[in-house]
């Protein structure tokens, strides 16, 4: 049986794709902005909630009725990143503490409050770094060298596809969107919508 999970903060899609991908079970998502709603309804066919997730009792209750294993989410953290300026008060970080906060509707058996954060080499191992690559510097300049770094596999991949093109040109060029549809150009300009 797959995990059943909800997205919480959940943006355009992109832990949601990923764990899907893995073979989890997404069932809904929730967010309170709308440009990036719109783009995760136009890939996802399971509900799609519009919510003010600082809100906390009424984000439980629309996580209660999915009976979801697992929630999960990217929340803003720039207001307390080890790569930011780490200053609470700008507002952000109190979404964050509301979304791993959410213990009337935490999957079974797990404290999210006891989850600790990621250390900077763990982070360079979402990297695709390996364990042997040597980091050194302040802890504030390689959590900056690693969060702006490119991916390795990325990087291994786009080397890969130059030298298949250059021994066998551009037939049969394998691509990052090889199982995936066609890409498509919007019909209409893609910008910030500003409100004066």
């Amino acid at each position: 049986m797959n995990m059943i999970c909800v997205d919480i903060f959940s943006g355009c899609g992109g832990l949601s794709l990923g764990f899907e991908q893995a073979n989890f079970d997404v069932v809904a998502a929730i967010d309170n902005w709308q440009p990036a709603l719109d783009v995760y309804k136009e890939n996802f066919s399971h509900p799609v909630i519009q919510q003010d997730l600082s809100n906390e009792d009424e984000v439980i209750k629309k996580i209660i009725q999915f009976s979801p294993n697992l929630i999960m989410g990217g929340p803003p953290c720039q207001d307390f990143s080890n790569a930011g300026k780490r200053d609470i008060t700008l507002g952000r970080a109190d979404l964050t503490s509301k979304g791993y906060n959410l213990n009337s509707c935490d999957p079974k058996g797990i404290e999210l409050t006891r989850i600790r954060p990621l250390t900077t080499i763990e982070r360079s191992y979402i990297q695709t770094f390996p364990k042997d690559f040597k980091f050194n510097g302040t802890k504030t300049n390689l959590e900056q060298m690693i969060g702006n770094a490119v991916p390795v596999k990325l990087a291994k991949f786009v080397a890969e596809a130059i030298k298949n093109y250059q021994k066998h040109g551009s037939i049969n060029q394998p691509t990052l969107f090889d199982n995936f549809n066609q890409f498509e150009i919007p019909n209409k300009a893609l910008h910030r919508e500003y409100n004066y």
